[in-house]
């Protein structure tokens, strides 16, 4: 296995950050020059030798000093909120050159390990098991995974989930049917739910029936998501599964679709989200909030 470069991208993170670089961001003469480096301290005076160690820190000092400029060191500069730029930092030129400002969490290769626990093998498919790799992210100070959904057409935006990147590339969501598959489609409709476009108020979900065996698989996952177009075929949207009912083959959602849910059309199918059952393909990954780790199963590229 080639040399990891993993990171872990957290909900908790959102960057509010204009950025000038490069030609663009050319230093006017006699522009007041304030440094920032990985190394420095917020108790230093700000200076090439003596550099700051925050945005935040630098951000406070240009504001004293109208028509500053920025410098970031090169190195990486880790967050955990977001920075935040109001009208007070107007003029105030922001430069890095090899800069990074993440909200990652670097993953050592030390930390990525095969899966041996029982349990978790279990729910696994054959074809998979002795492939998934785990990280314990609660050893990495990550307790925040954020969540899906609920997510689609005309819906609040979200911050984005827990996101897993390797050697830069992000992987994907474990999910069923796999990416070009059809979706499941919805059967018969019990209870549409609330539809919230036309101002009904979202007190429940809705409940639907389905024609497969394969939710049997899934009694253990505790956070299972579906999306789809489940009225119209230019809305979408991701809600959260509430329970599968086995015996009735039907499954009820936590929140509305805004149209309530329909059944007849090509396009309304659904396909599950989350699912540590569906792990099969190269580069997906699930992140397990009861046992406080993420799973995957390494691609070609990594092999």
């Amino acid at each position: 296995m080639k040399q990891l470069r993993n990171i872990l991208k957290t909900a908790t993170f959102s960057l509010l950050l204009t950025t000038l670089c490069g030609a663009q961001a050319a230093v006017a003469a006699g522009s007041n020059m304030i440094y920032v480096a990985p190394n420095g301290s917020d108790s230093n005076p700000g200076t090439a030798a003596q550099p700051f160690l925050t945005l935040e820190r630098a951000r406070d000092a240009a504001r004293m000093q109208k028509g500053s400029t920025v410098l970031l060191a090169p190195g990486t500069y880790r967050r955990s909120t977001t920075f935040v730029l109001d009208e007070r930092d107007s003029g105030t030129v922001y430069r890095g050159d090899q800069a990074r400002i993440t909200g990652g969490v670097d993953i050592p290769s030390s930390a990525v390990k095969l899966v041996t626990d029982p349990a978790i093998l279990e729910r696994l498919l054959p074809e998979v098991r002795g492939k998934v790799i785990e990280v314990d992210l609660g050893a990495l100070g990550v307790s925040d995974f954020g969540a899906i959904g609920p997510r689609g057409f005309r819906r609040p935006y979200l911050p984005a989930p827990l996101e897993l990147f390797v050697d830069d590339e992000p992987l994907m969501l474990a999910q069923w049917p796999n990416p070009g598959e059809p979706g499941v489609p919805i059967g018969e409709v019990f209870d549409k739910g609330p539809v919230t476009r036309y101002g009904e108020k979202p007190t429940r979900g809705g409940t639907f029936e389905f024609a497969t065996d394969r939710p049997a698989r899934w009694t253990k996952a505790d956070d299972v998501w579906i999306t789809g177009l489940f009225a119209n075929g230019y809305a979408d949207s991701t809600v959260q599964v509430k329970a599968f009912d086995l015996a009735k083959k039907t499954l009820t959602t936590v929140q509305p679709h805004m149209y309530g849910f329909s059944s007849g059309k090509p396009w309304n199918t659904w396909v599950a989200l989350n699912l540590l059952e569906e792990i099969d393909l190269p580069g997906e990954f699930v992140a397990d909030k009861t046992t406080g780790k993420l799973y995957f199963l390494p691609a070609h590229m990594f092999q």
